[in-house]
């Protein structure tokens, strides 16, 4: 059994069960503080369902989303990990976006930061480390990509900050609930793309960024 909770995304938290085959549940919860009061009695929910005790992996959004939402999700996982000995698997709001780079073309993952005026990135090239961070300013694309370099750019934002570069926009916005946290790991496990559980913050995130342009 597969638990996945999804609570980093801002308004949409959720958690799901999957039996290795099909969901048994999923289950929507209150955003914010509340869903810290709501999480463990839903996960008993869905385990009374399935009748079974407990899940044998637990995979959660680490972020970057909502501060709280993420905190409560790790601890939460954590804790449930601890007690029924299971795995845990980390994934974040980038792995939602199926790759889509190949030996001409990079992919460029945008994500609004919903504060201080920025994106968060992930950028993905083939056979190189996955490069993230969170940049500020209009012209995005000229500080990531070389002039003139192919890439698929994913994500919600304005054309005005994409310049000088070949790119297209895949418009696929992927939903993002605990369902999909599921599917994601599952990618993550077969691309060999396993991450550790470490919160994306928002302010920590900032912080640097700023830090690097003074």
């Amino acid at each position: 059994m597969l638990l996945s909770f999804e609570t980093a995304a801002y308004g949409n938290s959720s958690l799901a069960l999957f039996d290795g085959e099909n969901f048994v549940g999923q289950k929507f919860l209150s955003s914010g503080r509340a869903t810290s009061i709501e999480l463990l009695p839903a996960v008993q929910s869905l385990l009374e369902k399935a009748c079974v005790e407990k899940a044998d992996t637990i995979a959660v959004d680490c972020g970057p989303g909502s501060f709280t939402g993420i905190r409560v999700g790790i601890a939460s996982a954590r804790g449930l990990s601890d007690g029924w000995s299971a795995n845990i698997i980390g994934i974040s709001q980038f792995d939602f976006y199926p790759y889509h780079a190949d030996d001409e073309t990079k992919q460029l993952i945008l994500l609004d930061a919903k504060a201080g005026g920025g994106f968060y990135y992930e950028l993905r090239a083939v056979n190189a480390k996955r490069e993230r961070g969170f940049i500020l300013g209009k012209d995005i694309a000229g500080a990531l990509l070389r002039p003139n370099e192919k890439a698929v750019i994913c994500g919600e934002f304005d054309d005005e900050i994409l310049t000088g570069t070949e790119w297209k926009h895949n418009q696929n916005i992927p939903v993002t609930d605990a369902k999909s946290v599921v599917k994601a790991a599952i990618r993550n496990i077969s691309e060999g793309n396993e991450q550790p559980v470490e919160a994306i913050y928002l302010h920590t995130t900032i912080k640097a960024a700023t830090k690097s342009l003074l």
